[in-house]
This record gives C-alpha cells, structure tokens and sequence, in this order.
C-alpha cells in the first residue's frame, strides 16, 4: 500500500487500525469499492499476480488465500484477520479477476478510512499536488541526493495560486465514498482517432522522469499534433489516493475539477482527447469518466465543483489515451523520424500496473510491441 521508500507505520498500529468498528463502517456506508465482493469464490485466479507474494497459498491449501481471507471475512461481517500492510495497490487482483471483484480497492478503503498518510493529503491542500519533497526521501534512500537538489532547481513544482485556492475549497469540505453509486455498465470505448490537437497532463511524473515528459512533447510536434498545458491542472490525485492520504471522492473531485480545466484550455467543440505519460493520471480519468457517466455521481460532483464556479457538462467529450495508446496510431510516421535503428539490440517491455488497470487485461499491449519494432530492436515480455 505505502511505497517503501516512505517510512512505514509501525505492523501493530496498522493491525490496530484495521478494527471491527472500521469494517462495520464502510460495509454499512455502501463505499463502492466494496461493491461486489460477496461474489468471490476463491477461484484463485487473482494468486499468481501478486507482486507482494501475500497471497501465495496458505497453511491449509486455499487457492486464493489473500482474497478469500478478505472477502470471507467481509461476508461474515467482520474484519480480515490478516496483516494487509504489504499490499502496493497495484489492482492487478481486479484485473485478473473474472467476476472483477477488488481486493485492492478493498484494502485502499480501509487504509483510508484510517489516514495513515495525512501528510499527503495536507500537501494537496498547501500545493495543490506532490511537491518535489514528497520525493525526497525515495532520492535519499538511494543516494541521490545531489540528483533531487538538480531536479528541484530545474524542473519546480509549477504552482498557480487560483488552482490552490480552488483546491484547497473543495477538499475543505469532503465528501464520503459512499454518496457515489458503482457506475454500473460502463459506456462502450470509443476507438481512439488520430487527434489534431491534445491535452497533455501534467504530473509527478515530470518531476521524476523530466525526459520522458520532454520527449512526449517533442515527439507530439515533430507528428504534428498540437499539445496544450494549464498551470491551472493540478494533481489527479492518483498517487495521493494510492498511498493512503486522499480518498476516494478526493480522487474524483479533483480530476472533475481538472476536466474542466481541460474543457477550458482547448479549442471549444468536438471531442477532447487527453493524455500523458503518468498511467496513474490516465487511470484516475478513466475512472473518473466511468463514475461520471451516471447523472446521479455527475450532480453530487457538480454540486461541489459549483463551489469554486465550475462544472462537468459532459463527460461523454473526453476520451483518455495514454502514450502507448496514443503512438501506435502513427507508426509510419514514427518509422520515418528514427534516426538510429536499434537492430540487434534486446529491451524488456514491461507495463505498468496502473496502465493495465485502466485497460482491464493483464496482456502487453500490441501497440507497445509495434512500437519497439519501429525502432528496429527486438524485445521480450518481463
């Protein structure tokens, strides 16, 4: 749940805080991330792509160990008698789920109904997102700390002090999980068209991988595809929501309030493509979008968002392409700009847990394998 380089709270205090009373809670407010886990059967599906090894089977033999424990005790109305403190958020248990069933989402409302992390949601309030700080202790642990001195002098934490403001009164006044309903069947994708122009995000991940988010821009150039920014977008919310210090309606406020930021800055009518490096930016979208699909969500939002004067009108507009979703629908025009080929040389393709949250299969994506081949060098699956 709580990334390693952060320190840990103490293994008692998180066994404390997983209390009867918290359970009893967040089953009696209808949070929706435990919307469906009285369907788990402990198929043990979800078992092999654990990447914190926790529920590898037990004792006594049960396929789906962690899962089970959970959702049993969930059923039975109780707490898990389980210490729930390795877990990284990665949802991979949902997706590979065939009944979709959260074990991650689960675990994320209960560590947020404790705020082990307030530290990250007060940094949302004063900033507006993570600061370069936040990250200071990851540079530190490993002995970068010159590295984080650099980064902080050349790339800072763009600050508008009208998104702050605008920020800081929404989350002020939080909302509970358990006004928003599941968004049922969601909406059918639209495929994704080659855009004029996009809304590209901004994120923490600028700050810690500033060529990445550079090279983005540059790529969307030399294809003729006009980017635009606001110093008024601010944090997602994602990172924050994952690591135990923003809630679940923090989440979606803040990236409602950002869509209509985004609404704002590009040019007016027709659909508004959006997207960026940050898989966990394109997924706290994609969700947002989903739950806000459904008017009864969409006027609770806009009720909040009527605060600081704005509105999402209709979420129908936006559609969210991450980088690999977006480039592999230029890949002759990217063939004719490799300068280099790569031929002979062998790179790992590897996904990130978010991306493939968003996308709901555990699968590499094709368009990340046309990609590599653009370059010319082989690849293989890690």
């Amino acid at each position: 749940m709580l990334d390693r380089a952060f320190p840990e709270p103490d293994q008692d205090v998180i066994r404390d805080a997983i209390t009867e009373g918290v359970i009893h809670r967040l089953l009696h407010e209808e949070d929706p991330r435990f919307r469906n886990f009285q369907i788990c059967n402990a198929c043990g599906s979800c078992t092999p792509y654990c990447p914190a090894r926790i529920n590898d089977p037990g004792a006594n033999g049960d396929p789906g160990y962690l899962a089970r424990k959970v959702t049993a005790a969930l059923q039975a109305g109780r707490r898990p008698e389980l210490n729930l403190s390795d877990c990284v958020q990665c949802y991979s248990c949902e997706t590979a789920c065939p009944r979709s069933v959260s074990i991650g989402g689960i675990i994320n409302a209960v560590y947020e109904t404790e705020h082990l992390q307030p530290i990250f949601r007060k940094m949302l309030l004063d900033r507006g997102g993570l600061p370069p700080q936040a990250f200071l202790p990851v540079y530190v642990s490993r002995g970068r700390f010159r590295k984080f001195v650099a980064k902080a002098v050349r790339y800072p934490y763009p600050v508008d002090s009208r998104a702050i403001d605008e920020v800081r009164r929404l989350l002020l006044h939080p909302l509970k999980a358990s006004v928003f309903s599941p968004p049922g069947h969601p909406a059918q994708k639209r495929p994704l068209t080659r855009p004029d122009q996009v809304f590209h995000l901004n994120s923490c991940c600028a700050f810690n991988y500033p060529g990445t988010d550079l090279s983005q821009k540059k790529i969307l150039t030399a294809l003729g595809v006009r980017y635009k920014t606001s110093s008024s977008q601010t944090c997602c919310g994602g990172a924050p929501h994952y690591m135990g210090g923003a809630g679940f309606a923090d989440r979606l406020l803040l990236t409602a309030r950002n869509l209509s930021v985004i609404r704002d800055t590009v040019d007016p009518g027709g659909d508004v493509p959006v997207t960026g490096i940050c898989p966990t930016c394109s997924d706290s979208y994609t969700a947002a979008l989903e739950l806000l699909s459904g008017s009864a969500n969409r006027a609770v939002v806009n009720e909040a968002l009527g605060r600081i004067g704005r509105e999402v009108s209709d979420p129908g507009t936006f559609s969210v392409a991450n980088v690999l979703d977006l480039y592999p629908l230029y890949l002759d025009e990217l063939r004719r700009l490799v300068e280099t080929r790569l031929s002979g040389l062998r790179v790992g393709v590897h996904v990130s847990c978010h991306y493939r949250k968003m996308n709901g299969t555990l699968a590499i994506p094709p368009g990340l394998q046309n990609l590599a081949a653009v370059t010319g060098r082989g690849s293989q699956e890690v």
